[in-house]
């Protein structure tokens, strides 16, 4: 027996061994292997984490850079984009329309997936998958007027707060169209003929603002509209007699940008009434300010293109909720 002790030591050392070392398993003989068969009470630990502290740069671009400008934007795609990077526009409209109730954002991903090469042929390796990972934002604000405006259109404001809004806001407002062949002109005019009403000048509107802080405390006899595209308001004397009328036409014309920075454009207003508790409260909408949006955001993913050269889709990047 003593003559077998260094063979069975030998033996039992190497089944210790194959006992607790791990042994590796390929799924595909040319790839290398793919896990590591572990013995119980073993877990497997990523050293990643050890290996990136002595990295001397990291091993890839990572992290969202906010812009606060489009052409920061620009000028920051610029700097990382490559041949495959995209840039994604993300509009949130309301319910059955095109407006959006909150500002779109521009997202460009840097690191985005190479496109496949499509000529037919099987796929030649141009298909490659990338980490998504680098990437800029730029929440397209809205402008301060548009925001207003939106903001208060449809709401029942009384006499004085209504009157007080419109002189807050008088500097948004333009002149109306003159009769002529110019396009936008031409088309406001028959947008109003459409409509069944005239426009206000902001001479006008400020006036008619007037007459009702003037009128504030009276109470309406009457308020009617009128053939002509006019609101006809009566006011009642102290006696009830009919007193101070006062006639403001029912459409206005804005001139506002949509995105801050950017462009205006024109929008018409309508003026609403309704009586109530024996004065009025005042209110209007904004026709198809819908379309007027989506034009601007249109034109707005028209210059991100431009300014970058890049592609730009309408939606959200993939691992984006």
């Amino acid at each position: 027996m003593d003559n077998n002790a260094p063979s069975d030591n030998k033996a039992l050392i190497d089944f210790a061994e194959r006992m607790t070392a791990p042994e590796l398993v390929a799924l595909e003989k040319e790839t290398g292997p793919h896990a590591a068969i572990l013995p119980t009470g073993k877990t497997i630990v990523s050293i990643k984490k050890l290996i990136d502290e002595y990295r001397e740069r990291p091993e890839r671009r990572e992290g969202t850079a906010t812009l606060a400008t489009l052409e920061a934007f620009a000028a920051h795609v610029n700097r990382f984009k490559d041949a495959a990077s995209a840039i994604f526009a993300i509009a949130k409209p309301t319910a059955g329309e095109a407006r959006a109730i909150e500002p779109p954002q521009l997202h460009a991903v840097y690191d985005y997936h190479e496109p496949r090469v499509n000529d037919g042929m099987a796929d030649d390796g141009a298909e490659l998958a990338r980490f998504m990972k680098h990437r800029a934002i730029y929440a397209c604000p809205f402008s301060e007027s548009w925001r207003a405006w939106s903001a208060a259109e449809g709401s029942k404001l009384d006499q004085r707060a209504f009157a007080e809004f419109i002189e807050d806001r008088i500097g948004d407002l333009i002149a109306p169209p003159a009769m002529s062949d110019a396009p936008g002109d031409a088309e406001l005019v028959e947008n109003a003929a459409m409509l069944g009403g005239q426009f206000n000048s902001p001479s006008a509107l400020m006036e008619m603002s007037r007459g009702i802080q003037v009128n504030v405390d009276s109470k309406v006899r009457q308020a009617i509209n009128l053939a002509t595209g006019e609101i006809e308001v009566v006011y009642q004397t102290e006696h009830g007699e009919a007193g101070e009328r006062m006639k403001v036409r029912n459409l206005f014309v804005l001139a506002i940008p949509v995105f801050e920075g950017g462009p205006a454009y024109r929008v018409i207003g309508r003026l609403r009434y309704r009586t109530h508790n024996g004065g009025l409260v005042w209110f209007y909408q904004l026709w198809r300010a819908d379309r007027v949006f989506r034009h601007a955001f249109d034109e707005l993913c028209a210059s991100a293109a431009k300014l970058t050269s890049l592609p730009v889709f309408i939606g959200k990047p993939e691992g984006m909720s």
